[in-house]
């Protein structure tokens, strides 16, 4: 397969979902010959995830990444995608969001961070969620 850069930057300016998240992964993971930047990743996969349509699986694939870059840093703009994914039938997203509030070392134990992780636990397990 012959990689065109330029060709897949046309196509995601244009609206094409797949090459808006093909882009992404490139800026993520430094591939095709392009520089990580996760700055433009990140935008990428957030076109992605509020513009992807009917391509569930992109959008909460989309998502997926963006939680967990943000969770190293904007725990709240980890929720946001998690919720998003949430509304997909995902909570992979919603659980790494819960998991990391629970235990966060940045929360004391009466900190309310730590009361939304155990609402969202709750939610999950109303869910049906079995992890």
């Amino acid at each position: 397969m012959n990689f065109n850069f330029n060709t897949l930057i046309e196509k995601a300016e244009q609206g094409d979902v797949q090459a808006m998240f093909d882009l992404g992964n490139c800026y993520y993971r430094g591939t095709n010959g392009v520089q990580k930047h996760y700055a433009k990743a990140m935008g990428w996969f957030e076109k992605v995830a509020e513009n992807g349509g009917t391509n569930k699986e992109l959008i909460v694939q989309s998502c997926n990444s963006l939680v967990n870059y943000y969770l190293k840093g904007d725990v709240v703009v980890a929720e946001k995608w998690a919720k998003r994914a949430s509304e997909y039938k995902s909570l992979e997203e919603l659980r790494q969001v819960a998991l990391y509030l629970c235990n966060g070392k940045d929360f004391d134990e009466e900190s309310a961070m730590k009361e939304k992780g155990i609402m969202y636990l709750i939610e999950l397990a109303q869910k049906g969620d079995k992890d």
